[in-house]
């Protein structure tokens, strides 16, 4: 891995939920630390974006910095400023900050990914510390932010740190480490897609969108399938939570019971192969009411573009003579994937070395694709057999 460039760390800037990443149960750690104010100062409500808007106009949105829909000047209201507390922010040697023990994430994953990411365009979110005196082997003491912490570790760089003024106990710290990991989650598919569009608009390569997201380059390229989606579909990608008046829905925000959206990523990946996109609505409606399978949905989507298409399927007697040499054929399959399984991973990416990008995409999505279609077959064949035999294969 390449040495990282070294660069000078931004100074301290008001911070809450919405803009640092940091859930609200940590930043009340810091007020014990008050907010310094100067006469009545008016604060700008948060940008929210409406669910539907957002997969309608994601196309005219991407690599556009202002959106139609923000606050109105006149219409922002008065907050009460005294919350907001300014902790300072300061650099640190990551092998001089303790990492807490016994919190409750005790698995890392993901660390080289991170490393690659904060690599690429610097460690946007400091991590939360507190100092400590008269320890000879640590200067702070960690309360949010490990695996950005190990990530500097690994890439032997600085790293920036919030520090906490307040005095507090070890349960307190504790506790405030519970709520900033546990108050997290992931951009749903359409804001993926959305920042996928808006830096291959303004040039960046896959490469460089994979390192920022620390993700693969076929990651990217199935993101960047999802463009092919109606709106429509696409919307239906947007998770949603029961509203408490009226039942209505909304799209999911910070401390909200968060359900799955209605059509999954690997759904609407299926979908996006469908043409003309006017096409999927009615088969995006047919699988999410009846709550289709990854394997059932292709199928389903499978036997609706041949009967649209007019292609004739094979008949049942010469689908009959060859489904006694499937078992053979699939082994001869397995036998030749695994003279590639078997190898190394070192050896896997000397044999990538000679592909380019686009080979590589192809080839992921080709895997995909048998994937799903081999995991079909086997589900229909186990959907066609007696229920003796099939309860027979289970315990196998």
């Amino acid at each position: 891995m390449k040495k990282p460039k070294s660069a000078p760390i931004a100074a301290a800037k008001p911070i809450s939920a919405g803009n640092s990443g940091i859930s609200e149960a940590s930043l009340r750690m810091f007020n014990s630390v008050p907010a310094q104010r100067s006469g009545n100062i008016v604060a700008k409500p948060a940008n929210r974006e409406e669910p539907v808007s957002s997969a309608k106009s994601i196309f005219a949105k991407a690599g556009k910095g202002k959106h139609k829909n923000e606050p109105a000047q006149n219409a922002t209201p008065e907050v009460d400023m005294s919350k907001v507390v300014l902790p300072r922010v300061e650099a640190f040697n990551p092998f001089k900050i303790r990492p807490m023990k016994n919190q409750i994430r005790q698995r890392f994953f993901g660390i080289d990914s991170l490393a690659n990411s904060i690599d690429a365009v610097g460690q946007l979110v400091p991590v939360i510390v507190v100092k400590i005196d008269g320890n000879p082997d640590f200067d702070a003491q960690l309360v949010d932010g490990e695996g950005r912490l190990k990530a500097c570790m690994l890439l032997k760089r600085g790293i920036s740190a919030y520090v906490w003024e307040g005095g507090a106990d070890i349960e307190t710290l504790f506790e405030a480490s519970v709520a900033a990991n546990c108050n997290r989650h992931d951009h749903d598919p359409v804001e993926r897609l959305a920042a996928v569009l808006r830096m291959k608009n303004n040039g960046r390569t896959d490469k460089h969108i994979a390192d920022i997201f620390g993700k693969s380059v076929g990651w990217v390229g199935q993101q960047f399938m999802l463009r092919k989606l109606h709106p429509t579909v696409l919307n239906w990608m947007i998770p949603v939570v029961k509203g408490k008046e009226g039942g209505d829905t909304g799209s999911v925000s910070s401390g909200s019971r968060r359900i799955k959206a209605p059509l999954s990523f690997q759904l609407g990946l299926l979908l996006s192969q469908v043409k003309p996109a006017e096409s999927q609505i009615p088969l995006a409606k047919e699988i999410i009411g009846q709550k289709m399978s990854l394997a059932q949905a292709q199928h389903y989507i499978a036997s609706a573009l041949r009967g649209v298409s007019g292609i004739q399927r094979n008949s049942h007697h010469h689908a009959g003579e060859k489904i006694a040499s499937l078992g053979s054929q699939a082994r001869g399959m397995e036998y030749k994937l695994r003279t590639y399984t078997d190898m190394a991973d070192s050896e896997i990416q000397i044999l990538l070395g000679r592909l380019d990008e686009s080979h590589i995409q192809s080839l992921d999505t080709s895997l995909e694709r048998l994937f799903n279609t081999v995991s079909t077959l086997r589900e229909t064949i186990h959907r066609s057999l007696p229920r003796g035999m099939r309860l027979k294969i289970k315990a196998c």
